[in-house]
């Protein structure tokens, strides 16, 4: 690992949810990764949402044929097909 980077193991996996052949489920984690980056990068849908995130996360895209792949938020281009569910279920109150 680079010096701007965290690996830690949870005393106690956390729900989180996960996409798993095509469709989005619940899993555990038993361990979350923090990067530090100087970078952020803002992407806005075509719905007008906006997220900031750093250069190498990866999103789920859609390739020439269909095909969902990851792609590192770095190397998408304008007019690439994002894939973000319509709603989330979620637990207790939404902040």
């Amino acid at each position: 690992m680079k010096n701007n980077e965290e690996y830690t193991v949870l005393h106690r996996p956390i729900e989180i949810l996960s996409y798993v052949d095509g469709k989005i489920i619940t899993n555990l984690a038993t361990s979350v990764y923090k990067g530090r980056t100087q970078q952020l990068i803002e992407i806005t849908t075509r719905a007008g949402k906006k997220i900031k995130i750093t250069p190498i996360h990866k999103l789920l895209v859609t390739d020439e044929n269909l095909n969902i792949t990851e792609k590192p938020a770095s190397q998408l281009k304008t007019g690439d097909y994002l894939i973000a569910p319509r709603h989330l279920p979620v637990k207790g109150t939404v902040k």
